[in-house]
């Protein structure tokens, strides 16, 4: 593969120390559980882990974490565990969850982290292809797909339940979490001794991607070398105290929020959990992050949230608040930070900047200092408006195969629309056709295969091509201008990235999700789903009648409603961009019909074949 050289690579560490030295001293540079516990040793009572503020078993310190480290793991030996055996968990954010991983390494094991919401055919097939030998669970809703599956799994031994009891009707070979320390009790082995036996190139994990391009998701295998380099260019990024507390609301399974856990914990910080999306801002308010890390739909909801509710106005005080933001946001995107306001708004804007923006930093607890936003495209409007309230928000690039991230904004250096610098240990490339390329010992080494050898994920030559199309700017930033695998190659020759137009579609409050069609066509057309949350309140102010949904979105006014919506982005794009139709859906893609990925991309193909009928009608009579 042919490369152009990136303007200003970050050059990588001249080799990784410890070579030429016995197992324990390369374990103690190079093992993630030693530096856990070297840290550990320094602070035991320092609190590790928050369940919440208040309650029994509340919080965990780091001596209490590495106390049940020791008992979990020496209990998995006792159940037949070896190094290299994988162990599969499945649960939302908690304790629990942490605690059990870094007790699958200190075995030597390998962590199969797995989302809670996959289909039967997905948890079966990544169970089945990881050769899962145990699973760590909770007793929620997915442990009926668990059980509907059991029998069909020859390699599963037994199921460790995350509660302090087994679920009614559960026995031998199941054991609860306290079941398994209690064995492990009997023959408990230091953590010293365990983690010096787990060198630097070992697997820690198995993690699937989210496999847009096809139902069957590929699985990443990344050692703890990958996750020590991973450390070392988070951390410089998040610039940890160990005063400081950082809420973990991801789902784990999600490379970024587990690589940024870690660096949490090897830095002596604080954890808290939150089990459930949509009560982060309750739990901001509880624990008083002073970091946060999320996807830009996390961000859309504390915007909602807080924009709906400001200040607990009445509507009309509450329409002159938002106003005020709206312009104060417009002036940031135009570059003017300074916010320099015409004559009728000096005292009102003082008076937001005084008050409002300091109420709202209260509900979101008052101490965060930044916050960081993964996992796709952050818009500038919402950018602009988490600046306006005095609380930055970075947008970071990464992928699974990458550990996490590899370039971000941050405070020291950020530009906004732009996914940032490199970190240190990545060094970027590029190929002829624009494709970005990553070096560094962050990479996967490849991609898992039951019984046979790694699929290698990097050339001859250590590069990673990510998909992704880029460039950077005079200073270093990158900029990602779409996707290799998702470009529209439309009859006329011409690449489209849909992403910028999908997000464009997306930023009307009446869309809820978007995608754009055109490969080997004449031109663009869109499938849209309508936000109904807003647009049928619309259709009843505007007095449309409707007996349901397919009613509603053939009305004329509706139809020109969205017409305005396509005309409005289309102001904005080349000729050949421009989206000639669309087709307005009744149902959103999910991920249960295949449509989205647990991350909730877009499974385009997939989309494409459920949607045909739509599809064609919208090219009928126009090729």
């Amino acid at each position: 593969m042919k490369m152009k050289p990136p303007r200003n690579p970050t050059p990588l560490s001249k080799g990784y120390p410890g070579k030429g030295k016995k197992p324990t001293d390369r374990a103690r540079q190079d093992n993630i559980l030693i530096r856990l516990l070297e840290g550990a040793k320094q602070y035991p009572k320092r609190t590790a882990l928050l369940r919440s503020r208040n309650g029994p078993k509340a919080s965990t310190s780091y001596g209490e974490l590495l106390d049940r480290i020791e008992r979990i793991a020496s209990g998995l030996l006792k159940l037949g565990i070896k190094k290299g055996d994988s162990v599969a968990l499945i649960s939302e954010n908690r304790p629990e969850w942490t605690i059990a991983d870094f007790s699958i390494m200190a075995t030597g094991g390998v962590t199969v982290p797995i989302y809670t919401n996959l289909s039967l055919q997905q948890l079966a097939y990544q169970l089945k292809h990881s050769r899962a030998r145990w699973i760590f669970l909770s007793a929620g809703p997915h442990l009926q797909n668990i059980l509907a599956i059991r029998e069909k799994l020859p390699q599963l031994k037994g199921l460790v339940f995350l509660e302090d009891d087994l679920p009614e009707g559960h026995g031998e070979p199941d054991l609860s979490l306290p079941q398994l320390e209690e064995l492990g009790q009997e023959d408990r082995r230091p953590i010293e001794i365990l983690a010096s036996k787990v060198a630097s190139p070992d697997p820690a994990t198995i993690v699937y991607t989210s496999g847009t391009s096809s139902q069957w998701p590929k699985g990443v295998l990344l050692s703890h070398r990958n996750f020590l380099a991973e450390k070392e260019a988070v951390g410089g990024m998040l610039l940890l105290q160990p005063e400081d507390l950082l809420v973990s609301f991801l789902p784990l399974s999600h490379i970024l929020q587990r690589v940024v856990d870690t660096v949490v914990l090897l830095e002596g910080a604080t954890l808290a959990y939150c089990a459930d999306m949509d009560t982060v801002p309750e739990k901001l308010r509880e624990f008083r992050p002073h970091l946060l890390v999320g996807v830009p739909r996390t961000y859309e909801k504390i915007q909602n949230l807080i924009m709906e509710n400001l200040l607990y106005s009445s509507p009309p005080l509450k329409e002159v608040y938002q106003r005020i933001f709206r312009w104060m946001e417009g002036e940031y995107l135009r570059g003017d930070e300074g916010l320099r306001a015409p004559p009728g708004f000096k005292v009102p804007l003082r008076w937001i900047k005084k008050r409002a923006v300091q109420k709202i930093r209260d509900r979101m607890g008052a101490r965060l200092r930044c916050c960081f936003c993964a996992g796709a495209p952050l818009p500038r409007e919402l950018e602009a408006f988490f600046s306006v309230i005095q609380m930055p928000l970075f947008n970071v690039y990464g992928m699974t195969e990458l550990t996490g991230a590899v370039t971000a904004n941050y405070p020291a250096r950020h530009k906004p629309g732009t996914v940032g610098l490199p970190l240190t240990g990545c060094e970027l490339g590029f190929a002829e056709d624009g494709e970005i390329l990553v070096r560094g010992k962050m990479v996967t080494e490849g991609y898992h295969r039951p019984g046979r050898p790694l699929e290698k994920a990097s050339d001859e030559n250590g590069w990673f091509a990510t998909g992704d199309i880029g460039q950077l700017d005079a200073d270093g930033f990158l900029s990602i201008t779409g996707r290799k695998k998702e470009l529209l190659i439309t009859a006329a020759g011409k690449n489209i990235p849909p992403q910028p137009i999908e997000g464009k579609l997306r930023r009307s409050p009446y869309v809820k999700q978007a995608m754009v069609i055109g490969d080997g066509r004449k031109y663009l057309t869109a499938l849209i789903v309508p936000a109904f949350g807003k647009l049928e309140p619309l259709a009843l102010k505007r007095r449309i009648l409707f007996m349901n949904r397919a009613e509603l979105l053939e009305h004329p006014k509706i139809r020109a409603l969205f017409n305005d919506v396509v005309e409005e982005v289309n102001k904005d794009l080349s000729r050949f961009e421009t989206l000639k139709r669309f087709a307005l859906l009744q149902d959103p893609f999910t991920q249960e019909a295949g449509e989205l990925t647990p991350t909730n991309r877009l499974r385009r193909q997939i989309i494409e074949r459920h949607y045909r009928r739509e599809i064609a009608e919208m090219y009928w009579g126009r090729e």
